[in-house]
């Protein structure tokens, strides 16, 4: 009897994870007005932005470790999106511990693969090819939704 309700919530877990990939993916590319409704003012990566300007002007190595914590601490959308990934992986799994290992295994991959695409962009950035973010952004965010979508459908389908 628990198992049918711990089922139903796990699809409920799984369609709102879905929806909310969706929803990161429209506003990610434009098409859905956050900025709009929130304003300007609510940018938690305000702050951030400034530090990491002040960072910048340095011309030391030392700055590095400083800069990386900074830019840890910024919202990116397609990290979020590969944690829900992640606990909806753990939420397959039978025990808290295989959870934990689905969890980091789809983190570690997550961030083995965006290295290829990283040197990518930095290559065509430093080529002159990427004037603008928009076409990245534009890219990442229709996989976001596509992503959002799958996992909508494998919630209603099972």
């Amino acid at each position: 009897m628990v198992a049918v309700h711990l089922e139903r919530f796990q699809k409920g877990v799984m369609v709102f994870a879905g929806a909310l990939i969706v929803l990161m993916g429209l506003a990610m590319a434009g098409w859905l007005p956050i900025g709009r409704i929130f304003g300007d003012h609510s940018s938690p990566g305000r702050w951030i932005s400034k530090g990491f300007g002040k960072l910048l002007m340095v011309k030391s190595t030392i700055v590095y470790l400083p800069l990386g914590l900074l830019l840890g601490l910024l919202p990116c959308g397609p990290v979020y999106t590969a944690l829900l990934g992640a606990v909806r992986a753990g939420m397959d799994t039978g025990s808290a511990y295989h959870a934990m290992i689905a969890g980091m295994g789809l983190m570690g991959a997550f961030g083995i693969g965006t290295v290829p695409a990283l040197l990518l962009v930095a290559t065509l950035a430093d080529m002159g090819w990427l004037k603008s973010r928009v076409i990245i952004y534009k890219a990442g965010a229709v996989l976001m939704i596509i992503a959002g979508v799958i996992f909508i459908i494998r919630a209603l389908r099972f």
